[in-house]
């Protein structure tokens, strides 16, 4: 009894912190576990052809997404804009449209109702002391974001820097494409210290029916709800209700949650303590928006509330969690890496020691390390990356967001597989005995020549044989009994020369079969494996590869919120890895049994015209058997695997 008090005691502790303690610093946080990258957009993205200013190519403080690689990281993405900033856009020649169907503004603002086209990025205005908004908003963007990497997120900043040439239509592009949650921080040009609002989609049919506002406006005001409410866990003064109704550029081009969060007006303190209380409440709002709707990081639509809660904050719990996570994730890599790429390096070893290049051949491989190579490379011509979407007969689709897939994430190259053995596309296992190609490994030209040279030897055995029962059917006309032997073995002479033709027949029809049978699964004159996969996103490349290859690929998720998928897809890869090495050697045994099986066709049936024969036990129709079951026995590995590209990859 005494036990169970104590652990109660216990779990009421751990909880009374966890509500307490609503702003941690998390100890373990590290920021050269953070790395930043340039992200961009281009004519392939949506809405595209809106934008009027698009200069930041060249600019490394601008447009930078920050992933966190800390022991408490999630799955998610904040993007930070902070708003204004960008020189010129206020000139008449860059104004942009306000919705992307053309339609006019159906409320006031900046830019006023009815307009069709507004300031690509208005200067907005000064605060009291002469301090121009751009500035605050900046150094607000600066601290949250720290402040959002201590606690776990990826940061997408869109400016670093007091210039940034990109509109809001272009802002608005890049949190779709790289970000779940889109936060414009701002103050208004009153002069009322009114306090803190979210600017809220307008209560419109005809704007909350176009798109793509109609798809996420109630997740745009769950989003500016739980800001809110962040914001009034830590103190700060709400207006009113705490949202004016605002028709936004912002919100009208935006994919994911978006909000344009006015932290107060032109008298209110925006010091340093002030910006730092503004941003833990905004931490506060994001946290609580994610814990509350955690489905809208993947764009799904939720009924929308007005959420009052005080934030609780992430505390020791939580970073149980993490820490268990995290051991989980490393568990999981070791034995994907024991278990399974050590096989599949072994099944490799059967490509890659012929062609030389095993010394030098890993399972996995940079994005970078692969594309340099070209199409023809010794790795590259297997999964021909390249920027961008392509698709194949065979393709998946992967939202490299979501799985936090960036360039660095390792590309699969599994050269041996049931797709190869299935194929017949692996020549050291080339069954095809009876054209001898130019890139056949010397061992198996040597067998494809001996088995011609037994061919043309039956052949000759049997025409001599069949000669000289003819010859000897003349010469022993006066003898009965002589001339009938001699008939009798001619009879078997033509049969056995009927075999040997069968057994030319038989070996060449199941090798036409067989490659009739999967001439739609590959290309014969290319390496390049079946599925393409195209990774979205940041990562925005794709590759080919192989059902083993794709598992591999998505063992590697890195999102918390994945982790039983990425568990099931790295169970299954070490299954088909160890399969491919006991396949590996089923193979071969069949490999060398059809050598063996088609040298003998023809000994066996030239041996037929001999009576009495000793030393080779086996019958002609023993041998077919054989021949055939251990020929079509790929069918077994070919049918099953087909079944899963047309079922799971088209």
């Amino acid at each position: 009894m005494k036990k169970k008090s104590v652990l109660v005691l216990f779990l009421a502790v751990l909880l009374s912190f966890h509500t307490i303690m609503p702003n941690v610093i998390y100890a373990d946080y590290d920021e050269k576990l953070v790395k930043g990258q340039k992200v961009e957009i281009n004519e392939n993205d949506e809405f595209f052809e809106f934008v009027k200013i698009n200069d930041i190519a060249d600019n490394d403080k601008a447009a930078i997404r920050y992933i966190n690689k800390n022991k408490n990281h999630n799955n998610y993405t904040v993007c930070v804009n902070a708003g204004h900033g960008t020189s010129g856009g206020m000139r008449d020649e860059v104004r942009t449209k306000c919705h992307p169907d053309g339609t006019p503004k159906v409320t006031g603002g900046t830019t006023s109702e009815g307009s069709l086209t507004a300031y690509a990025v208005s200067d907005g205005m000064k605060f009291m002391d002469g301090t121009r908004e751009a500035v605050a908003t900046l150094a607000e963007a600066l601290i949250l974001k720290d402040m959002l990497l201590e606690r776990g997120y990826n940061v997408l900043m869109i400016r670093e820097t007091d210039d940034a040439q990109i509109d809001n239509i272009g802002r608005s592009i890049l949190a779709n494409k790289y970000a779940d949650i889109h936060v414009a921080v701002h103050w208004d040009a009153t002069a009322s210290d009114k306090g803190a609002y979210y600017c809220k989609v307008p209560d419109v049919d005809s704007y909350r029916n176009m798109y793509p506002v109609s798809e996420l406006w109630e997740s745009h005001i769950a989003l500016g709800d739980s800001l809110i409410s962040g914001l009034r866990s830590n103190d700060v003064k709400i207006y009113n209700e705490g949202y004016l109704d605002m028709d936004l550029t912002q919100t009208s081009f935006s994919k994911v949650p978006s909000i344009d969060i006015e932290l107060g007006d032109a008298i209110s303190d925006h010091g340093e303590a002030q910006l730092k209380k503004l941003a833990i409440g905004l931490c506060n709002g994001i946290d609580l928006f994610f814990n509350e709707n955690p489905d809208l990081a993947n764009n799904r639509k939720v009924k929308s509330t007005k959420n009052e809660k005080t934030y609780s904050g992430k505390g020791l719990l939580s970073n149980f969690f993490d820490a268990f996570v995290n051991i989980v994730e490393e568990i999981i890599d070791f034995f994907k890496f024991l278990l399974g790429d050590i096989p599949q390096m072994i099944a490799n070893l059967l490509i890659t020691i012929p062609d030389g290049t095993w010394k030098d051949f890993r399972t996995t491989y940079k994005f970078e390390d692969l594309i340099n190579e070209g199409e023809d490379g010794t790795k590259n011509k297997y999964t021909i990356v390249s920027e961008g979407s392509k698709n194949n007969k065979y393709y998946e689709n992967i939202d490299g967001n979501k799985a936090e897939f960036s360039r660095d994430t390792e590309i699969p190259v599994i050269c041996v597989d049931l797709y190869q053995f299935a194929s017949g596309r692996i020549k050291q296992l080339d069954t095809n005995f009876f054209i001898n190609k130019n890139e056949r490994t010397p061992f198996v030209s040597l067998v494809v020549a001996l088995i011609h040279i037994i061919i043309y030897l039956a052949a000759a055995f049997l025409i001599v044989t069949l000669i000289w029962h003819g010859i000897s059917i003349v010469l022993s006309s006066l003898n009965p009994k002589e001339k009938k032997e001699h008939k009798n073995g001619l009879n078997i002479s033509i049969k056995a020369i009927i075999m040997l033709v069968g057994s030319i027949v038989i070996m060449a029809l199941c090798i036409y079969f067989s490659q009739l049978l999967f001439k739609d699964i590959y290309s014969e004159y290319a390496d390049e494996l079946p599925i393409r996969v195209n990774v979205s996103g940041e990562a925005n490349y794709s590759f080919s590869t192989n059902a083993i290859g794709y598992l591999r690929y998505m063992s590697d998720l890195n999102s918390t919120k994945m982790l039983t998928q990425k568990f099931l897809h790295a169970l299954f890869y070490i299954v088909f890895a160890i399969g491919n090495c006991l396949l590996l050697i089923v193979m071969i045994a069949r490999f060398l049994m059809l050598m063996y099986l088609s040298v003998m066709g023809p000994i066996v049936a030239a041996l037929s015209s001999i009576e009495n024969r000793k030393f080779i036990k086996m019958t002609y129709t023993q041998w077919v058997v054989k021949y055939v079951i251990w020929s079509l026995s790929i069918l077994v590995i070919a049918i099953p695997y087909r079944i899963v590209l047309e079922t799971c990859f088209k």
